[in-house]
């Protein structure tokens, strides 16, 4: 059974770099996205880390982040639901016709492993398999947008 439990992203920032770095493709989270955010960690029966997901408050540095093991895919979306059911309490995510924002991820662990994920409010998911080069192109894309 995995646990998920919000956590200070300050006092965990070692943990938090360690998962957010097992994406290559993931830009490194800075101190002021740890100070200012919900930080969410799944952990397995043995207390070990299997998964983390992260927002920061809007503005011009927020991120979304997510990553689980790929042994422990089915629980990202309880882990999706969570961090957005938790950035709605807050008010960093609006509601649109009743759920939470959809959130759009670029997963995967290796090259030629990526693929689209769409997440609405409810934990409903869609993937989409992605060549590398689409997916490269895709998160610069969003990067672009969302600085």
């Amino acid at each position: 059974m995995v646990e998920i439990r919000e956590v200070d992203g300050i006092t965990h920032a070692g943990l938090l770099n360690f998962m957010n770095d097992l994406d290559a493709a993931a830009p490194r989270l800075q101190a002021v996205h740890l100070l200012r955010g919900i930080w969410l960690v799944a952990v397995d029966e043995n207390n070990v880390a299997v998964g983390f997901a992260g927002m920061t408050r809007p503005g011009l540095d927020q991120v979304q982040r997510c990553y689980v093991l790929p042994e422990q895919r089915s629980i990202r979306p309880r882990l999706w639901r969570r961090l957005l059911a938790r950035g709605a309490e807050l008010g960093w995510v609006r509601p649109a016709d009743g759920k939470v924002a959809t959130i759009a991820a670029i997963t995967g662990d290796r090259p030629g492993d990526r693929s689209i994920l769409l997440v609405d409010g409810a934990g409903e998911c869609q993937r989409w398999t992605l060549t590398e080069e689409l997916a490269r192109k895709i998160r610069r894309e969003l990067n672009q947008r969302l600085d």
